[in-house]
């Protein structure tokens, strides 16, 4: 079996083209025509020295030392399909430097390779320049320079002739074959190739789709690509209308029908140009200006039978037939992630490539992945902010840019010159979306900030809407606008930590923070003498749960009581909760003592007493520390002694 190749590769990637539609009307046939189909390419793969490192459904991912063996195994398999009769595949071929990494490939090259093939035809064979200048003995045919979807720079295509099979195709399924204005990408699209395949494939059968997300996550350049990738499809244009420099919604229809060619304005005149076209067309930014784009979405897509809109927002538009689709952060390691693993993870490889665009010499290694994946995950996996902060290693090391993340809208300034103003620093894209809330919003948006991680909607009715008879209307319309996530699963809501300490900015200029953190607390105080009984029975197991999903709350709330010398509530708090805190929840529970004694000067003895008893208990039940358990259990007696009380002990504790 052959071995991975190193250093310069030549990747060759294959697949049936339409494979799953030539199965419709027999789809018994299938597992049969494709087990023979993978037979016949492993047995020439193998017989060329080909290294197959990735296989999906019908297609095959492999890497060659030399680019002729994968020139041979690709004559070789059109030859024997055509032979056999099997369905023929299409094939493309691209030379360059790649990271092996457990026998899987990444990097550009490998990227190349398989978009090359995309645009192909079943039974043609392409080839990039790269491979061309390696290649001899063969004929190639020069179908020039093509534009292919997620690269930056266009692409020298050229065919390989095989003797004896068909070597005239329909033009290249790239950008370059319909009437577009999609701009040129400079950059790769990391971490979004399933996306933007789930995309493709639902804009091709529905007319309307949304992607929505917070701002930054990267709804535009996914956008372009599932735009890129469709554009073959729509012989009349695939169109880019950017909406985001539009004023007003009185302009909307005079800058889609610029973007779009239209010799007519006005939405009526618009779709009846569009009536008899088969188009793509991307509206991008819609938020600003949703009312207009919703109307003139709905008369376009009632008159024009073959237009597909792809909309990008940070919500919905609301239309009858619309597909919603969030755009989720890239996924981001683990803390305690293995470096190899680290490395592959989108969000790190999106900084990695960027940190190199801004420092010659940039890489990840042993000593800085950790300082990344902390700066990954602190940006929660938000592209924008990745790529503001990877710009910054021209000055700052990683570690030194993780250490102030605290500071993320200063230091996170700077943008590209040419992005637009809302992108140029992290803090003017959160404002762009802010801007457009209503009041009412705006103040429930500043007071989520208290909630540390998820919270459900009677806490928050609590805590943020005292003073607001809609604070639900407002908490679910900040989930359509982007601003704040729902998980479905657990029935709950958060802010990205992004968005939560710009919250906390607007709630400190506006003088809420002391009082809203007080309602938060007295509300979490208040819910664990609520549980606290179930906690002495066979409900047991049921409190722990809802304790354990409040426990970034409940911590809070004990750093606000200890703040604001609230030392009797958090007392009875630890004690109500002895049996979670004991069993769930012990490091907590010493932090919490540790930072209730810390002020044991100004507390009243008895409660220092019996904190000290409780801590002791703690020391030895879970730290199993005999001796600082002894120590703090005598300091407890002389206290008790001193004062002339008992020292109490919570029920069911067995303390030394």
């Amino acid at each position: 079996m052959a071995q991975p190749p190193s250093g310069t590769v030549t990747f060759l990637f294959t697949d049936i083209e339409g494979s799953t539609r030539r199965w419709e009307d027999d789809p018994g046939s299938m597992d049969d025509a494709l087990a023979q189909h993978d037979a016949i390419l492993r047995e020439l793969i193998e017989r060329h020295n080909g290294y197959v490192f990735a296989t999906g459904g019908d297609g095959f991912a492999v890497a060659f030392a030399r680019a002729g063996e994968a020139a041979n195994a690709a004559v070789d398999i059109q030859r024997v399909l055509r032979e056999r009769s099997l369905l023929p595949v299409r094939v493309g071929v691209h030379t360059g430097e790649a990271v092996e990494r457990e026998g899987d490939f990444f990097g550009p090259a490998v990227n190349r390779a398989a978009r090359l093939m995309a645009v192909g035809h079943g039974g043609q064979i392409l080839v990039s320049s790269a491979t061309e200048r390696l290649v001899s003995g063969v004929e190639l045919r020069d179908l020039g320079e093509h534009r292919l979807r997620d690269l930056s720079t266009p692409e020298r295509v050229f065919q390989l002739c095989v003797p004896g099979v068909n070597v005239e195709f329909p033009p290249l399924r790239s950008v370059n074959a319909v009437p577009t204005n999609l701009p040129t990408v400079r950059t790769e699209l990391i971490g979004r190739a399933d996306d933007v395949t789930a995309l493709s494939e639902l804009v091709m059968r529905e007319r309307l789709v949304t992607l929505t997300g917070v701002g930054g996550v990267g709804k535009t350049r996914l956008a372009l690509g599932v735009a890129a990738s469709v554009a073959p499809e729509f012989a009349d244009g695939c169109w880019l209308v950017e909406l985001a420099p539009v004023a007003g919604g009185e302009e909307v229809v005079k800058v889609v029908a610029s973007a779009l060619r239209s010799p007519t304005t006005g939405s009526d005149a618009l779709a009846g140009y569009l009536a008899e076209r088969r188009v793509f067309v991307v509206l991008d930014n819609c938020e600003h200006v949703l009312e207009a784009a919703v109307d003139l979405v709905d008369v376009v897509l009632a008159n024009a039978k073959d237009v597909h809109v792809l909309v990008t927002s940070r919500e919905p538009l609301g239309l009858d037939g619309e597909h919603v689709r969030r755009v989720q952060s890239l996924p981001v390691p683990d803390a305690q992630a293995l470096p190899d693993d680290a490395r592959s993870a989108a969000a790190v490889r999106l900084f990695a490539e960027r940190a190199a665009a801004a420092a010659e010499g940039f890489a990840i290694d042993g000593k800085n992945v950790a300082a990344v994946v902390e700066i990954c995950r602190h940006l929660d996996g938000i592209p924008l902010a990745i790529e503001l902060a990877a710009a910054r290693v021209r000055s700052m090391s990683p570690a030194e840019i993780a250490r102030r993340l605290d500071e993320r809208f200063r230091l996170l300034a700077g943008g590209s010159r040419r992005s637009q103003e809302r992108h140029r620093t992290l803090f003017a894209t959160v404002s762009w979306s802010h801007d457009l809330l209503t009041d009412d919003e705006k103040v429930t948006f500043r007071r989520l900030a208290v909630f540390p991680a998820s919270f459900d909607l009677d806490a928050v009715e609590a805590v943020a809407g005292p003073d607001n008879d809609n604070i639900v209307d407002c908490v679910l319309r900040l989930v359509d606008r982007s601003l704040v996530d729902y998980e479905p699963a657990a029935g709950r809501y958060r802010l990205l930590e992004t968005l939560r300490q710009f919250s906390a900015d607007r709630l400190a200029d506006a003088g809420e923070t002391e009082d809203t953190r007080a309602r938060h607390a007295r509300y979490f105080l208040a819910l664990s003498e609520r549980v606290a009984p179930a906690l002495d029975g066979v409900a047991y197991n049921d409190a722990a749960a809802a304790l354990v999903v409040e426990l970034d709350n409940l911590r809070a709330t004990v750093d606000c009581c200890v703040e604001a010398g609230w030392w009797v509530e958090v007392s009875a708090m630890c004690r109500r909760l002895w049996f979670f805190i004991t069993q769930v929840a012990p490091a907590d529970g010493i932090a919490w003592y540790h930072r209730f004694l810390d002020r044991a000067a100004s507390l009243d003895d008895q409660l220092v007493a019996d904190a000290l008893g409780e801590l002791a208990f703690l020391e030895v039940y879970n730290l199993g520390d005999y001796e600082a358990a002894n120590a703090l259990s005598e300091q407890s007696r002389q206290l008790a002694e001193q004062s002339g009380s008992t020292c109490r002990r919570p029920r069911g504790s067995r303390l030394p």
